[in-house]
């Protein structure tokens, strides 16, 4: 065996390697951009839910009513 191919199999291994380095930085950027997109949902529920519940005490402070 040549010397050469002892190098060409490293340069591979290395080439192999760094594609599965790529990918799996490729699926954690994805993964976090979905955890993301779920939290910016559920703050947009919370903000909607917070604007019903401040209509409803408006309503019941111009009734007179009191909050207990």
């Amino acid at each position: 065996m040549d010397s050469s191919f002892g190098l060409g199999i490293l340069v591979y291994a290395l080439a192999i390697g760094g594609v599965a380095l790529f990918l799996w930085l490729l699926l954690f950027i994805i993964r976090s951009a979905i955890d993301q997109s779920k939290t910016s949902a559920k703050l947009d529920e919370l903000i909607v839910e917070i604007q019903i519940l401040r209509k409803e005490l408006k309503e019941i402070k111009g009734r007179g009513g009191t909050i207990a």
